[in-house]
């Protein structure tokens, strides 16, 4: 039996196993009252074990209440999973929406139906705009994987019918790349943001994701080898990106007078907020359209335009293969086709 403090919320909670069965409760004030609702629940396990007829294995595991679920994978499995944050802050507006008392074996497809309408219509704290499909897609997907969750690790006994609800899927959009004129107006308003322009030099000269920005530490760069190293990234591989000589000039700025361990720009900042920023500005300058990823999209642009193969430019931006690639930029390496038949037959 295990009763202890749940240093991120301030609660208590208890968690045992008895005979393969895991049980699970938090959300107490005190360490007595942990230890007193442990005690009865193992009572009550004892007499269900003891009277089966009275109290089945089945109805021990299908009592949880869905907050109670969201902070057990909280604790056990959001630590596994890169971004910790995300995680935090949809469970928490799941559980507003479902409250404090939902049962976990109580939601029902509509009930699924009912939180993807809600969603759709809520207002983003950080952006101020309506979540987008892809948003709500997320929350769905989350949803389905606690209680997946639940049942792999003997939680739960039911079944999952946020299952039955499939996620719509999104229609695929061309990637949209920064003109150069569109460029130089941006990097003139970037430049008088001091926050913001580092993070961008670094997205604009190595087609990093923002999260893979945000995340180097400065004993991730290594001037001998010209490179930075990448240990976490979207697809789970590591890389090591090189740097152009601007890039390298930046880097070498951001690296003096701090510790290794330190992030090579700014220890606070998360990737939400370079987002924020920089969409602040393209907003402003009337370019709605281009978010900070629209970086990435132009670095693959010019690299393919500049005559770069496919495949190197696949491994320089971290696609988990060259398929990747194609299906999103292989229309601009079509270009290069073009021009070759159109030389070919200027020829004959």
């Amino acid at each position: 039996m295990t009763v202890r403090l749940n240093k991120k919320t301030g609660t208590w909670l208890y968690e045992f196993t008895r005979n393969k069965a895991a049980y699970f409760k938090s959300g107490f004030r005190t360490r007595q009252q942990a230890q007193d609702a442990e005690s009865a629940r193992v009572d009550e396990v004892i007499r269900g074990e003891t009277y089966p007829e009275l109290l089945s294995k089945s109805s021990l595991n299908n009592n949880i209440s869905f907050a109670d679920a969201c902070n057990w994978y909280l604790q056990t499995i959001t630590p596994s999973k890169k971004d910790h944050a995300a995680d935090r802050r949809m469970l928490e507006v799941m559980q507003r929406f479902f409250g404090k008392e939902k049962l976990v074996r109580d939601i029902v497809p509509d009930d699924v139906h009912a939180l993807r309408n809600h969603l759709a219509n809520t207002m983003s704290t950080r952006t101020k705009k309506k979540l987008s499909l892809q948003s709500v897609n997320h929350f769905h997907a989350l949803l389905r994987a606690v209680i997946y969750a639940l049942i792999k690790n003997d939680k739960y006994d039911g079944k999952n019918s946020v299952a039955k609800v499939s996620i719509p899927l999104l229609a695929k959009t061309k990637p949209r790349f920064i003109t150069t004129e569109e460029a130089a107006v941006i990097e003139g308003a970037v430049a008088k943001h001091k926050k913001l322009w580092p993070y961008y030099v670094i997205g604009r000269y190595s087609g990093m994701r923002v999260g893979e920005i945000v995340g180097i530490r400065v004993k991730d760069v290594s001037l001998e080898t010209n490179s930075i190293f990448l240990s976490k990234t979207k697809n789970g591989k590591s890389r090591h990106v090189p740097m152009s000589p601007k890039l390298r000039e930046l880097v070498e700025k951001l690296m003096k007078g701090k510790k290794p361990d330190d992030k090579l720009v700014n220890n606070q900042t998360t990737k939400w907020t370079v987002a924020d920023w920089f969409g602040d500005i393209t907003d402003e300058l009337g370019y709605p359209d281009i978010t900070f990823h629209a970086l990435r999209h132009t670095f693959v642009h010019r690299r393919l335009n500049a005559g770069t193969p496919i495949y190197k430019v696949s491994k320089l931006v971290g696609h988990s293969s060259v398929e990747v690639t194609e299906s999103t930029y292989g229309h601009l390496s079509n270009q290069d086709l073009q021009s070759a038949l159109n030389q070919i037959d200027g020829l004959i």
